[in-house]
């Protein structure tokens, strides 16, 4: 028996595509909902704390914070603004293990963990390059460079490369609260203070980001990350959809302006592999 095809594509690159105007990915979007509502239970071993936070509030965190911060609130908010913004003025390169899990509302489980490491480098022209590996249960290995997409799935032997064109930008929704600056996020979000936490014993603040733009908050109606105290970046990240799906990214091991050589970002493909092209 053939092996069972993974998911073309993960929730947060879906909609990271759905953004950028690509329409023709909507099928692949529907599609990949499908799959991951019918497969296997979830793993006993997830957060159970974040698990039972999120069943027992419908998606929204215990104190998640009023349309109209107080005075406080809004200190703290610029507090770790002017962190982050102090981080993205000398951020060159972050790399990290990584934990995604994905939460089904509509089933009230958990899809098994998925781990494997993230890259993030600065270009020199300003755009963001993307290494973003999954090793366990499977490989699947997505990189971003220039204006160009390209996801790899070894096992069977199947790659789909996109042109990103003028919204290459957009990438960085792979990698929010990393190295950008404040002033660019609140572009695109309204952002509020939810509040601080530990994660895996390192203090953290809580950001809460809307999203603006109508088609992002189509994809996603709330993204919350938890900005290191000590490095200003995400350690944390938690995409909610508007049925309160939602995917759970944990970074750990990070490394931040580490020497990373731009060949990570590029994949030089075998023999035999199919080959998609989405322009």
């Amino acid at each position: 028996m053939s092996p069972k095809p993974k998911p073309l594509l993960p929730s947060v690159l879906a909609a990271l595509f759905l953004t950028l105007g690509l329409g023709t990915l909507w099928s692949l979007r529907v599609w990949y909902r499908r799959q991951t509502t019918a497969e296997t239970p979830p793993d006993p071993t997830a957060p159970a704390a974040e698990a039972q936070t999120y069943r027992s509030t419908g998606g929204k965190r215990p104190n998640q914070p009023s349309l109209q911060p107080s005075p406080p609130e809004r200190a703290r908010l610029e507090s770790v603004l002017k962190r982050m913004e102090e981080t993205s003025g000398s951020f060159r390169t972050f790399v990290a293990d990584i934990t995604t899990t994905r939460y089904t509302a509509i089933l009230d489980t958990f899809d098994p963990p998925e781990d494997g490491e993230f890259s993030f480098k600065r270009a020199d022209d300003g755009t963001a390059l993307i290494r973003w590996e999954i090793v366990r249960p499977g490989t699947r290995i997505l990189t971003i460079q220039r204006d160009e997409a390209l996801l790899y799935q070894p096992k069977l032997k199947s790659a789909q490369r996109y042109k990103l064109g003028s919204n290459k930008d957009k990438a960085e929704y792979l990698a929010l609260g990393i190295g950008q600056s404040p002033t660019d996020l609140k572009k695109t979000y309204d952002i509020t203070y939810g509040g601080s936490e530990n994660v895996r014993g390192a203090p953290c603040s809580i950001l809460e980001l809307k999203p603006k733009d109508p088609k992002a908050a189509a994809m996603f109606s709330s993204i919350t990350i938890w900005i290191k105290h000590s490095t200003g970046v995400s350690t944390r990240m938690k995409l909610v959809e508007p049925f309160a799906d939602c995917l759970l990214i944990d970074f750990s091991n990070e490394r931040l302006n580490t020497q990373v050589d731009d060949s990570q970002f590029r994949q030089d493909l075998p023999a035999g592999v199919d080959m998609l092209r989405i322009n």
